[in-house]
């Protein structure tokens, strides 16, 4: 089965918390290559398999941009605990600080819409989508070490 690319969004007003998680979640990505987190899938109940990609859409301001990726390491799960209650274990791979994001990129005018349009996590991109925001991604992440 290939992989699927899926997008959760992340808007720092509703949910803070996450700005506070970001330096530990960071410092375990330095020390092991990954950190283990939950993330809402939104209204989206299944078809996120382990291995699918994940990207961490920072919203609430323009421009709409890429904070995290990761790599899903479980199907979506129901948490009655939580208020958003659709989960996925996400092992976050990069996230970068907030001061650092990855504009969703615009010469894409389609994928750029299709982004920016949607209101809930969960949202599956289509393959050359996927494709488009892995190589931008890719090369913020490698700009950005420098």
């Amino acid at each position: 089965m290939a992989t699927k690319t899926f997008l959760m969004l992340w808007k720092p007003s509703t949910w803070p918390q996450f700005a506070e998680e970001i330096p530990q979640l960071q410092a375990e990505i330095r020390d092991v290559g990954h950190a283990a987190h939950s993330w809402s899938s939104g209204g989206r109940k299944c078809d996120i398999e382990p291995g699918d990609r994940i990207y961490l859409i920072q919203t609430g301001r323009q421009p709409w941009s890429v904070i995290a990726s990761g790599t899903a390491s479980s199907r979506i799960y129901h948490d009655p605990q939580k208020p958003y209650p659709n989960e996925v274990d996400v092992d976050w791979d990069h996230i970068v600080d907030q001061d650092k994001t990855m504009p969703i990129p615009d010469e894409d005018p389609e994928l750029y819409t299709y982004v920016t349009k949607r209101q809930a996590s969960g949202n599956e991109l289509n393959a050359r989508h996927a494709r488009t925001l892995a190589v931008h991604w890719d090369r913020h992440l490698h700009r950005s070490i420098r």
